[in-house]
C-alpha cells in the first residue's frame, strides 16, 4: 500500500472509531428499570463478575448494577436481570466506578487525574467533577469506596495521599505516606485507612498503626456508632489469643480488637483451618458483616466453614451460614468476593465466571 493510501486508510479507521465512540456516548438508557423483588431471590448474570467485595455494586435504588466483562469492558445492567449496556469509553476495568449515595442515576468514575461522573440516563451527559491538576494521575488503589456522606472520596497519587470533598470542591485531608502502600479506605467519618507490609494503618489528625499485618477487610460502623473495620488476621504473628486465622473487630479509635470468628467454630473450639482464606464486606450499620470462605488450594475443601457465605455479627455471638458459593477459587479472578449493599438487602458473588445475586 503506497504512503497515500496508508494515509486513506489511517483517516477512515479514525472516522469509523469516532463515530463508534459517538454511537456509544448517544444510548440511551431507561432512568428506572424495572425494580428488584422484595421478597428472598437468586438470579444469575451469566458470563459477567463484580468488581471486589468492599464496594456496592448497586444504584442507590437498587435498580442498576454495575459489573465487568473480561477483557476490560464495564457494563451496566438492570439489577432485575432485563439487560445490560456496555459504558462508554474510557471506562474499563481501572475506572474505579463508584455510585452516587444521594443520585441513583449517577456514576462517578476515573481517568488520569480526573474525577469523572456519567449519568446513567444518558451516556452523553458525563463530564468532569475535578481534575487534579498537582498530579499526572490519581489513584483510589481498587478497594475503597465513596463516602458514608456520598460526598467524599479517598484518592493518592503515589504516596501523597488525600480526602477530597465534592461539594465544597477542596482536600480535607492531605499527606505523605512514609513508605509504598498497597489500599487505601475512607471510614464512615471519612478519615483513611491504609494497608501495607508493615501492616494496618488508621489517620485521623497522625498516622498510626491498628494491626501487624495487612489482610482482607472492610469498614463500616459498629452499633453504637464507633468507626471499625472487619479484618482478616492470618498473617498476623501476635494475634489474639485463641483467635489465629480468625475474623477480627477493630475499633479505629484505639485500635482495641475483638475476635468475631475463630475463636470457636461450630463444633467447639476448633477454629477456622489455616488452609481456608476470606473476603469481608460489610453494610453500612447493619450490625453484620458478609465474610465469603474459600481454600485457594481445594475448591472443593470439606472442612468446617469451607466455601461458606456467612453474616457474621459484629457482638461476637458467632456466625449463620448462608449457603455454598460453589467458585473455583484456584485462580484470583475465580474467587468468590462477595459484596454486600450498603444497607444489606442483598448481595453478589463471583462463581465460575458468573455473578449469582440474592436478596435477603
Amino acid at each position: 500500500m503506497s504512503r497515500p493510501d496508508q494515509l486513506i486508510s489511517l483517516a477512515a479507521d479514525i472516522q469509523r472509531i469516532a463515530m463508534e465512540l459517538k454511537a456509544e456516548a448517544s444510548l440511551k438508557v431507561p432512568a428506572v428499570p424495572v425494580p428488584l423483588p422484595t421478597g428472598p431471590a437468586t438470579y444469575t448474570v451469566k458470563g459477567f463478575t463484580h468488581e471486589y467485595s468492599t464496594m456496592d455494586p448497586w444504584n442507590l435504588a437498587h435498580t442498576a448494577m454495575i459489573l465487568q466483562k473480561p477483557g476490560g469492558e464495564v457494563w451496566l445492567f438492570d439489577a432485575n436481570g432485563g439487560g445490560g449496556w456496555k459504558l462508554p469509553v474510557p471506562i474499563v476495568h481501572g475506572s474505579q466506578c463508584r455510585w452516587s449515595r444521594t443520585d441513583p442515576h449517577l456514576l462517578y468514575y476515573l481517568f488520569l487525574n480526573e474525577l469523572r461522573f456519567l449519568y446513567i440516563s444518558d451516556f452523553a451527559n458525563t463530564g468532569v467533577v475535578k481534575k487534579f491538576k498537582e498530579y499526572p494521575n490519581i489513584n483510589g488503589m481498587g478497594e475503597s469506596d465513596i463516602s458514608e456522606d456520598g460526598d467524599h472520596f479517598v484518592l493518592c497519587s503515589g504516596r501523597e495521599v488525600f480526602v477530597y470533598e465534592i461539594s465544597q470542591d477542596r482536600k480535607i485531608t492531605s499527606f505523605t505516606a512514609p513508605w509504598d502502600f498497597n489500599n487505601l479506605y475512607i471510614t464512615p467519618d471519612n478519615n483513611v485507612l491504609l494497608t501495607a507490609t508493615e501492616g494496618v494503618y488508621f489517620r485521623n489528625s497522625v498516622l498510626r498503626k491498628i494491626a501487624n499485618r495487612p489482610g482482607h477487610m472492610d469498614v463500616c460502623r459498629d452499633a453504637n456508632g464507633d468507626e471499625i473495620c472487619v479484618w482478616t488476621n492470618s498473617g498476623d504473628p501476635q494475634p489474639l489469643n485463641g483467635c489465629g486465622n480468625g475474623i477480627v473487630k477493630i475499633r479505629l479509635s484505639d485500635g482495641k480488637q475483638s475476635c468475631l470468628l475463630g475463636k470457636f467454630g461450630r463444633d467447639g473450639p476448633t477454629g477456622i483451618d489455616w488452609s481456608l482464606a476470606f473476603h469481608v464486606s460489610c453494610p453500612d450499620q447493619a450490625g453484620w458483616a458478609l465474610v465469603t470462605t474459600y481454600a485457594p488450594a481445594d475448591s472443593n475443601s470439606s472442612k468446617p466453614f469451607a466455601n461458606e457465605l456467612l453474616k457474621v455479627s459484629l457482638d461476637g455471638s458467632g456466625a449463620i451460614s448462608l449457603g455454598k458459593h460453589g467458585a473455583d477459587s484456584s485462580t484470583y479472578s475465580g474467587q468468590p468476593k462477595a459484596s454486600v449493599s450498603h444497607d444489606g438487602s442483598r448481595f453478589c458473588f463471583t462463581s465460575r465466571g458468573d455473578t449469582v445475586i440474592r436478596v435477603l
